[in-house]
């Protein structure tokens, strides 16, 4: 048995995957050209820069409001856990919302986030689609970077 030999770039097998084709209610037709997974992940990657750095400016700004202190007994840390929460749960659905498919990531890189009619996502499927933003990108990435803390007597395979 052989392997599938992937479509040389630029044959018309490749095109066909880059781009989609939309008919309007007007049956005009529109192409789109759907957005790799090198621009998606840098657009991600920009976001979570943009939120870090957003939690960051939060912390500093309340430790100076508290005398430039971090004690462990302040109102700083459940102030950090509440405007983390937020970030991360709104963040993309306030700004695909308000942006009509954009965050601030997906601007920079050029991609926007469209339904499959061509036109901007309707609130309840920017919802959804967020929603589900927890089990795909937030769950896993606490797994990873939590280690030990959240399962401090995994045996070895547990960590591959």
């Amino acid at each position: 048995m052989t392997a599938p030999v992937a479509p040389r770039p630029g044959s018309p097998l490749a095109q066909a995957r880059e781009r989609r084709q939309v008919l309007t209610p007007e049956g005009m037709p529109i192409s789109f050209e759907l957005a790799s997974v090198g621009d998606r992940a840098g657009a991600l990657i920009l976001d979570l820069v943009i939120m870090i750095v957003a939690l960051i400016v939060l912390a500093v700004l309340a430790s100076l409001a508290l005398g430039g202190r971090f004690a462990s007994d302040s109102w700083l840390k459940p102030l950090i856990v509440v405007a983390l929460f937020l970030i991360q749960n709104f963040y993309f659905a306030f700004f695909e919302l308000r942006w009509q498919g954009w965050t601030p990531g997906k601007r920079i890189v050029g991609i926007r986030v469209i339904d499959a009619r061509g036109g901007p996502l309707e609130p309840s499927a920017i919802l959804a689609r967020n929603l589900l933003r927890e089990l795909e990108l937030w769950m896993p990435l606490r797994f990873i970077l939590g280690g030990r803390t959240l399962w401090p007597d995994a045996p070895g395979w547990a960590w591959l």
